[in-house]
């Protein structure tokens, strides 16, 4: 009886485990459910969420479930406006990375990959720029891109010489960078001295499919060499050039979003737009009738993805699909052989560009950055006033020292500094629009000269200071008595050199407390890089302490100077305790005392010390109960 007990007991037992490890499995199993649910729909950006963002078209889904397994799937990736960024920038972007992406998609898709770039490969980094695109061409021939389209930023120019550091130069660089490029560039709108230097469309077959690319470009006041046709009568001409022999086709623009739109509206037979321009970040396509529109932001910071998969049997019925691939590392890894190439270029330039110029505590904003931009136009010139306009400001610059790589990305146009005479009205109005004031103010809606005070009146005329992009365009045309001052960014260094000097203090110790009567020693560091006259090295103290050494600590350290002292404090005898003294180390130019910088340290009056009672009489308890532990362990056993 007994046994049998047990084996029914045994039997309920093994049931009831039995059972709890189903119900155990059936709530993980949902929760697992739920959860993969939720990953799959979580936004962009969410913790749980995915690093892109996939489109797929509402009318494709029923054709993906019913389409003949024989299809000819092509995966279509495109960049834009990469401004010469080969370089990853915090943990986004670079070019390196944007190849693992295509090598990966390559390796799944083996001949069934375009990959394109829709403009604007130069101005705004110093990788890029002071190679006058060479670099970029080079690195693209080497990513393999099937072709691109001519940006407003290749065909003008917007800078001319840079006097900190150039590393090649040629006359007409976009026709060499045209023979250098391994791949079509495009521009159907574009004349330059009177005829097409580059071509209109191309047809690319890929897996079969006969894919059409048009390139077009904005509309802007370029050279006097160049000439921009409507971009809508040279797209309409292309479409009927080639839609007899194409089975898609590609519009790449550099035109800008609401541009994109308007070509979508007017030109029919257009079946995709790849635009850049206006950098904009499209997770999803903009749909105008048959049209999709898509584009990539800017600086490589994301890699835009079409999925096309064409019936087999008739390439004009075909499903679209869409995603943005934003550029993080982690989790993308770099392809080693462009890493490689980028790193070269840099290291030929990062002894031109890595110089350090300058501090600041806080990162200069754009705001920030334009309007010293516009005074040091000012104060180069001599100008009443000094004028930046917004879009010539392209980045911030971080805390911390501040370099000329990163002055070259704020104000990567080369631009000539010119000044000229100017109505107020005209000048006022650019004020109000389209930039940054140096020398003038606003207040209650007029404007005022910061030198003198006075209201800046309509007819009168006013010397005001800008680029020479701004300054052969707009109501400066209409300006007077011209002249020429050099490169802007250099005015623009050399002031930030006044404004933001690097002259850093290492002071140690900071803070030091002693007895009455007793001297202390701290060490003063002073590194100088941007105070380009004699300087000297001043010690204030509270009038209470005595400095053994006198007021004048150095008094005449060469320009870029570095120099290491001893500071001694004698503590007065009669101090009495908590008392202190903060000593401030001052260097200033002597040339120009506006031009300075300081550190601190501080010296105090300690306690006498107190005998630790408390500690020693804790030390003391520990001591007699390990040694009790020790005498019941080893001898009253």
């Amino acid at each position: 009886m007994d046994l049998r007990v047990a084996q029914n007991k045994s039997g309920r037992g093994e049931k009831l485990a039995t059972r709890s490890i189903g119900y155990g499995l059936t709530v993980l199993l949902a929760f697992l459910l739920v959860f993969s649910v939720y990953f799959m729909q979580a936004p962009s950006g969410h913790p749980w969420g995915l690093d892109t963002h996939r489109f797929v078209d509402s009318g494709a889904i029923e054709l993906l479930l019913s389409v003949d397994p024989e299809v000819e799937t092509i995966i279509i990736l495109h960049t834009n406006d990469i401004h010469g960024h080969l370089l990853p920038e915090d943990g986004r972007g670079g070019s390196a990375y944007i190849a693992s992406i295509v090598d990966e998609e390559r390796e799944q898709h083996p001949g069934r990959v375009l990959l394109l770039d829709a403009g604007d490969i130069v101005d705004g980094d110093p990788v890029g720029d002071l190679f006058y695109g060479r670099s970029v061409i080079e690195v693209m021939n080497a990513m393999g891109y099937d072709a691109m389209t001519v940006g407003n930023h290749e065909l003008g120019r917007y800078g001319g010489d840079y006097t900190h550091g150039v590393i090649s130069i040629e006359n007409d660089y976009l026709l060499d960078l045209k023979g250098i490029a391994e791949f079509p560039m495009l521009a159907a709108n574009v004349l330059i001295n009177g005829s097409k230097p580059f071509e209109s469309c191309v047809v690319k077959e890929v897996g079969g499919v006969k894919i059409g690319i048009i390139g077009v470009t904005t509309y802007f006041q370029p050279p006097e060499n160049v000439q921009i046709l409507d971009s809508d009568s040279a797209a309409r001409e292309c479409v009927e050039e080639i839609e007899n022999e194409t089975d898609l086709i590609i519009a790449l623009t550099h035109l800008g979003l609401e541009s994109d739109i308007n070509l979508a509206s007017n030109v029919e037979g257009i079946d995709i737009i790849i635009g850049g321009h206006s950098h904009t970040v499209r997770w999803e396509p903009e749909n105008v009738g048959e049209t999709k529109i898509v584009q990539a932001g800017s600086y490589g910071k994301y890699v835009g993805k079409i999925r096309l998969e064409f019936d087999a049997e008739n390439y004009e019925n075909y499903n679209f699909s869409y995603e943005l691939i934003e550029v993080k590392h982690p989790p993308l890894e770099e392809n080693q052989g462009i890493a490689e190439m980028v790193e070269n270029y840099d290291n030929i330039i990062s002894p031109i560009v890595d110089v350090k110029i300058g501090y600041t505590e806080d990162a200069l904003s754009r705001s920030e950055l334009g309007e010293m931009a516009a005074e040091s136009f000012r104060e180069n010139t001599g100008a009443d006033v000094g004028f930046q306009n917004w879009g010539g400001i392209r980045n911030y610059v971080p805390a911390g020292d501040i370099t000329i790589r990163q002055i070259h990305k704020a104000l990567p146009y080369g631009n000539e500094l010119m000044a000229m005479d100017l109505k107020g009205s005209s000048l006022k109005y650019e004020f109000n629009y389209y930039g940054y004031a140096g020398g003038a103010y606003q207040r209650d809606s007029e404007w005022y000269l910061t030198s003198s005070g006075e209201k800046i009146e309509d007819d009168e005329y006013y010397r005001v200071a800008t680029n020479s992009y701004t300054g052969t365009r707009y109501v400066f045309v209409q300006g007077r008595n011209v002249t020429y001052h050099g490169i802007c960014r250099d005015a623009f260094i050399n002031y930030t050199m006044q404004t933001h000097p690097y002259l850093r203090f290492e002071i140690s110790p900071s803070e030091q407390a002693g007895k009455a009567g007793e001297t202390l020693i701290y060490d003063v560091k002073v590194t100088n890089l941007s105070i380009p006259d004699n300087y000297m090295l001043t010690v204030n103290g509270d009038s209470g302490w005595g400095l053994s050494l006198s007021d004048n600590l150095l008094e005449d350290v060469q320009p870029g100077e570095n120099v290491q002292v001893t500071l001694s404090v004698a503590i007065p005898s009669g101090a009495i305790e908590d008392e202190s003294a903060e000593i401030t180390i001052t260097a200033t130019s002597q040339a120009d005392n506006t031009v300075s910088a300081s550190g601190t340290c501080t010296a105090a009056v300690g306690a006498e010390p107190e005998f630790p009672v408390t500690t020693v009489a804790i030390s003391v308890v520990i001591a007699i109960i390990a040694c009790l532990a020790v005498y019941r362990i080893y001898v009253a056993r």
